[in-house]
């Protein structure tokens, strides 16, 4: 029986698919979909009914109705997405900013969001008086009780050097997005911004679980549609992709093997494997960051370069 969260899963597909502007066969669509639901980000969330998989898909309609100028509709689902704040704080911010770039024509976005998120404050402190308080207490406790987790930065290096990395790629986020905020949302320069924060996102949050990489989709498809532009490119740009790639497929190529010896081996034997698919899990969201960022400087220049010398122009690839 197929559950309410894989059908939403499965639609962010064809929504993200619509968000970065990108026409493929139904057959192509449907093999990214059966990839999703087959990858362990899904699968965990899945069984554990994660609302991370709810918010994915929240954002990425959000996503597409921006593209497609309805603007009203995309604030009131991102109001929606907020159920998981720590997940979309840099994505409303990003927005939000964006919005302003343009406010004029724009303004329908922040006022819908604003509104609706005034509302959804007003009914929850009329049912839980008094809920703000909690909630900041709950999440205080949360931290304790799951070890104080923190950013995959500093999983890989130190705390201490994972938080100043991480205040590091922040900036350099912000630097692109106030760059960026005067681009359409029909542009690509939007969907390439809008998955780098949400990579970004997964990178510098104080969390490592497996089932919130749903969020690096959009930038999983914009890779993979750019994938030739980028592997003609230079041999840095190539040896990237061929990393990026590796970390994504592991999982898959792994699970595959374990699940063909449990045919062939004994299933003690087998069991004591089991966490092999899960050992590229952290570096995925570095991998996909760099590989994206790198996208970014080769067709988006003028909001990716360091130089505010050079101009802006918009390249198409694939």
């Amino acid at each position: 029986m197929i559950s309410s969260s894989e059908e939403l899963t499965a639609l962010s597909i064809p929504l993200w698919l619509g968000a970065i502007r990108w026409r493929i066969s139904f057959v192509a669509t449907a093999c990214l979909v059966a990839l999703t639901l087959g990858s362990l980000p899904v699968v965990l969330g899945i069984k554990l009914e994660q609302l991370t998989l709810l918010v994915a898909g929240i954002v990425a309609g959000g996503a597409l109705l921006l593209v497609s100028d309805f603007l009203v509709l995309a604030g009131i689902l991102l109001a929606f997405a907020t159920i998981k704040p720590h997940l979309v704080l840099l994505m409303v911010a990003w927005l939000v900013l964006w919005a302003c770039g343009r406010y004029r024509e724009r303004w329908r976005f922040i006022w819908s969001f604003g509104l609706t998120m005034a509302i959804l404050f007003a009914a929850a402190e009329y049912i839980m008086p008094g809920w703000i308080g909690q909630f900041v207490k709950a999440m205080a406790a949360y931290r304790e009780y799951t070890g104080r987790p923190v950013s995959v930065l500093a999983v890989l290096s130190t705390p201490n050097l994972g938080l100043v990395l991480s205040v590091l790629i922040v900036i350099g986020l912000a630097v692109v997005c106030w760059r960026a905020r005067g681009t359409r949302a029909n542009e690509p320069a939007f969907a390439l911004v809008s998955s780098l924060v949400l990579n970004v996102t997964l990178v510098v949050i104080p969390m490592t679980s497996l089932y919130n990489q749903i969020l690096l989709l959009p930038a999983v498809l914009l890779l993979v549609r750019h994938a030739a532009f980028l592997w003609k490119k230079d041999r840095l740009t190539q040896l990237m992709c061929i990393i990026a790639a590796s970390l994504v497929v592991w999982p898959w190529l792994t699970a595959s093997a374990l699940s063909l010896a449990w045919l062939l081996l004994p299933a003690e034997l087998v069991q004591k494997a089991w966490a092999i698919p899960l050992w590229t899990s952290l570096t995925v969201p570095l991998g996909l960051l760099l590989l994206l960022a790198r996208l970014g400087m080769l067709t988006q220049p003028g909001v990716f370069s360091v130089s505010e010398s050079i101009s802006p122009h918009h390249t198409t690839a694939g």
